[in-house]
């Protein structure tokens, strides 16, 4: 997951929670994007609802589009779900789907 976030230079440690999920830190994208991301951390696979928990402590305090990614384990490997970049989004657990999230444009991540 490292290698399509290394154009997010700026890190900032980030420790909240919303039920099983445990955030670590965000990064704050280059201008291209405006994306802000939120790194996380869960036991087991995140509900919803604590993915869209995280998303609203982060979103309130932003202008710019929130990504939720949280890592957990699995049979098959560690997984990410994500959210984003709205709170009404549907979570998605697949890398590649996960890397096309972040690298749209700002303007089409932005809710209307």
């Amino acid at each position: 997951m490292d290698s399509f976030l290394a154009d997010f230079d700026d890190r900032l440690p980030w420790k909240k929670t919303s039920g099983a999920l445990k955030a670590t830190e965000i990064l704050r994208g280059s201008d291209g994007t405006g994306l802000t991301v939120v790194l996380a951390e869960a036991s087991s696979e995140p509900s919803k609802v604590d993915l869209q928990g995280l998303w609203r402590m982060r979103a309130g305090r932003s202008a710019d589009p929130v990504l939720v990614l949280t890592t957990y384990p699995s049979e098959d490997g560690e997984r990410v779900a994500a959210l984003g970049p709205d709170g009404s989004s549907v979570p998605v657990s697949g890398l590649e789907e996960v890397q096309a999230m972040s690298s749209r444009p700002a303007a089409e991540m932005r809710p209307r």
